[in-house]
């Protein structure tokens, strides 16, 4: 809007005879319209305001009729056309990436651009594009907004206040948790949730074994590196891990130290390692004694908490019964004793019957031994029947055998 005030009398004021005639008109795009009427008396002036949407001549016509004289005047007027601009839909990137943000429309031709000083911005500040390292500010869901903002400006008389806007995800930032160190041939558990992510992909730094999922479990025999991809939203990250595996103990042998008592060889593995049979306490001993004739298990553990098994049998010994003896006080075979039978079956029950069937006597394989009386009467030479119980290895000994006196 444009305000015109006629001056009559070179002071600005307004000042006509009664004939006198003033006529305005305005000629624009090659068409003359008298605008006389827009035309009034204000505060001693003759004004109007006019707004022409394009450009515009204003002719004023001041005829003196009685005078027979009549004067012109003209003034020109150049529309300027409004700024015009159009932002952009707002593209998603990820926080630390570059992105570049360009006007998709700005007229009239020679709009001039500047942008706001921001510290994220790499290129210059005037023109219709700029060049931004996105940075991630305070969002929700791992999604922020960072606004830009711009004055477009026209001719010095026209001035607009805009923003484009810019959306920016957060980052992928965490770390992979698992339960290694592992012994071989047992699983890795890994687990990478706190990356928050959207999508996960494992794999082996071979390309093998891919795996989806916040956590991935694999049984390992050896050492073994692992790529994991994650994404979220249009950002994604990277990372690699080294699953550690440590060998395991060998159990190599059982050996025989004694009768009841047997030795467990390692080898491998870390020391220090502790030892069982059939996976009772655990201690550092390698040699486990008082241990029963059947079938064990052999177990070792080493400093890593890794283990072997062995199984291993203890083969009872033969009780070896002596066909005779002979009690006759010259210190020499006095006494009827079976061979590995107070030393390995302690606890087995021997009972001497005679020819007849009558028992005479019985007693604890660890107890004295038979010397050939009853109820301190010497037997006579003959043959005696005997019955052996072993109830540890479930087995009963019979048969006879003959005492000889001289």
């Amino acid at each position: 809007e444009h305000t015109f005030t006629i001056d009559t009398a070179g002071t600005g004021a307004f000042r006509l005879t009664p004939r006198g005639v003033i006529t305005v008109y305005e000629r624009m795009n090659g068409t003359t319209t008298d605008i006389t009427s827009q035309f009034s008396e204000k505060d001693g002036k003759y004004v109007a305001s006019l707004s022409p949407k394009k450009d515009a001549t204003y002719e004023v016509s001041f005829d003196y009729q009685a005078q027979s004289r009549s004067l012109t005047a003209e003034e020109k007027v150049v529309v300027l056309q409004p700024i015009e601009v159009v932002i952009p839909a707002a593209q998603t990137v990820c926080a630390g990436d570059e992105a570049t943000i360009t006007l998709t429309k700005v007229s009239p031709e020679g709009t001039v651009i500047v942008w706001d000083e921001d510290n994220t911005i790499t290129s210059g500040t005037e023109g219709e594009s700029i060049t931004v390292k996105a940075e991630y500010g305070e969002g929700f869901n791992h999604k922020s907004e960072y606004v830009y903002g711009f004055t477009a400006s026209y001719a010095g008389c026209q001035e607009l206040k805009l923003a484009a806007k810019l959306n920016v995800d957060e980052p992928l930032t965490g770390e992979i948790m698992s339960n290694a160190p592992i012994c071989a041939g047992t699983n890795i558990e890994m687990d990478a949730s706190s990356y928050e992510a959207e999508t996960y992909l494992w794999m082996k730094v071979d390309s093998t074994n891919e795996m989806s999922g916040s956590r991935a479990v694999l049984r390992l025999t050896q050492p073994t590196t692992f790529l994991l991809h994650v994404t979220r939203g249009v950002c994604d990250a990277d990372a690699v891990y080294k699953a550690e595996v440590t060998e395991n103990p060998t159990i190599e042998r059982v050996d025989s130290v004694d009768i009841r008592s047997r030795r467990i060889v390692v080898s491998g593995g870390t020391p220090s390692y502790t030892y069982s049979v059939d996976n009772k306490e655990y201690d550092v001993m390698d040699t486990k004694i008082d241990l029963t004739f059947t079938s064990h298990m052999a177990y070792v553990m080493d400093d890593n908490g890794c283990s072997d098994t062995m199984p291993f049998y203890m083969d009872p010994p033969a009780v070896i019964v002596p066909p005779f003896f002979s009690p006759n006080g010259d210190d020499m075979n006095e006494q009827w004793i079976p061979t590995n039978l107070k030393e390995v079956y302690p606890d087995a029950l021997v009972t001497i019957f005679d020819r007849y069937g009558k028992k005479l006597a019985q007693y604890r394989a660890n107890e004295e031994d038979w010397d050939g009386t009853y109820e301190g009467k010497m037997m006579p030479s003959t043959d005696y029947w005997y019955e052996i119980d072993i109830e540890e290895i479930d087995k009963q000994y019979i048969g006879h055998f003959t005492l000889i006196r001289r």
